[in-house]
């Protein structure tokens, strides 16, 4: 069986578009079938923010900025 470093490593060689789909596929195992409701407050929700995007009026920041503050919240970053 493969250690997580080297998952990592391999799972960093791969195109973009690979990553994103395994990051998909790894998040989706985790999760639970919401209810029905908590679905479509969810959509309804996703849906208002890429209004907001798509209008530019969303304060974005760059997920690698976002990413490197949870990893030093919660003692992660290396």
């Amino acid at each position: 069986m493969s250690t997580l470093p080297e998952v990592q490593r391999e799972a960093l060689a791969l195109t973009e578009a690979d990553r994103l789909a395994l990051a998909r596929e790894l998040l989706e195992s985790c999760e639970v079938q919401p209810a029905k409701e908590a679905q479509q407050a969810w959509e309804s929700e996703l849906g208002r923010r890429l209004e907001e995007v798509e209008a530019g009026v969303a304060d974005g920041r760059p997920s690698v900025d976002v990413f490197r503050e949870i990893d030093q919240k919660f003692g992660w970053d290396t």
